[in-house]
C-alpha cells in the first residue's frame, strides 16, 4: 500500500467525523447569516456642489434587499437606512443618468445590501438661487364658537433656496395646517413651512414659523 493511501486511510473514522462536523457548522453559519428582508421607500439623498440644485429627479426612494442574521435584521432602525449618491462635479443645466450602487446604501453594522431597485436615477441640474417669500398660515377644524379671524406668522417671510426655474413661479408658501378644532381663544404654535409642491425639495430658512 502506498504511503499516500496509508495517510488517507489512517484515522479514517475521525477524519470523516471531522468533515461532517465542519459541514454542519458551515451550514449552521450560513443559515444564521442568510436571512433576508426587503425595505420599501428607502430615501435617496443626492449630494451636489454648492450653487447647484436638482431641478428634476425621477426617483426619490428605492427598494433595498438586506441580508444578515435574524438578530441583526430585527435591530435595524429603518430611519437610518438610506441611499446616498454623490454627483458633485456635475454642472448646472446638465442631465445625467447616475448609477445607484450597493456601496451607496448606508446600512447597520452586520447587515449587507444585496439588491437595490431601481439601480439608476435620471437627474436634471440647475443653478441654485434664493428668494424671500411671504408665509401664509392655514387652519383646519372649527373653533368652539365663532370663526378664525386671522392667522399671523412670525416671521412673515422665509428664504427659499432651490432651482432657479422652480423659484420663478413661487409667490408664497403655506404652513402645515394648524388645528383650531374646539378652540375658544387665541393661541400660538410653531408650524412647519411646507414646500411649494412634492415634485422637488427646497431649502427653507427658517423651516418653521
Amino acid at each position: 500500500m502506498s504511503p499516500l493511501r496509508n495517510m488517507l486511510l489512517k484515522n479514517l473514522g475521525q477524519k470523516t467525523l471531522s468533515l461532517l462536523l465542519a459541514i454542519a457548522v458551515w451550514l449552521s453559519i450560513r443559515q444564521i447569516i442568510s436571512n433576508q428582508i426587503t425595505l420599501d421607500n428607502v430615501p435617496l439623498v443626492i449630494s451636489v456642489d454648492d450653487g447647484v440644485a436638482i431641478l428634476n429627479q425621477d426617483v426619490v426612494a428605492v427598494e433595498v434587499d438586506l441580508r444578515g442574521s435574524q438578530e441583526d435584521l430585527q435591530r435595524i432602525d429603518h430611519r437610518q437606512i438610506k441611499a446616498e449618491v454623490d454627483i458633485r462635479g456635475k454642472a448646472p443645466a446638465e442631465t445625467a443618468v447616475v448609477p445607484i450602487n450597493l456601496s451607496d446604501i448606508r446600512v447597520a453594522r452586520g447587515v449587507t445590501a444585496v439588491r437595490v431597485m431601481p439601480d439608476s436615477i435620471h437627474v436634471i441640474l440647475d443653478h441654485e438661487t434664493q428668494k424671500t417669500v411671504p408665509v401664509k398660515g392655514r387652519t383646519v377644524g372649527k373653533p368652539l364658537a365663532g370663526q378664525v379671524e386671522e392667522t399671523v406668522c412670525d416671521p412673515v417671510t422665509v428664504i427659499l433656496k432651490g432651482p432657479a426655474r422652480h423659484l420663478r413661479d413661487v409667490e408664497w408658501l403655506f404652513t402645515e395646517p394648524l388645528d383650531v378644532d374646539g378652540r375658544v381663544e387665541s393661541f400660538a404654535k410653531r408650524c412647519r413651512v411646507m414646500a411649494p409642491d412634492n415634485t422637488w425639495t427646497p431649502k427653507i430658512e427658517p423651516p418653521d414659523v
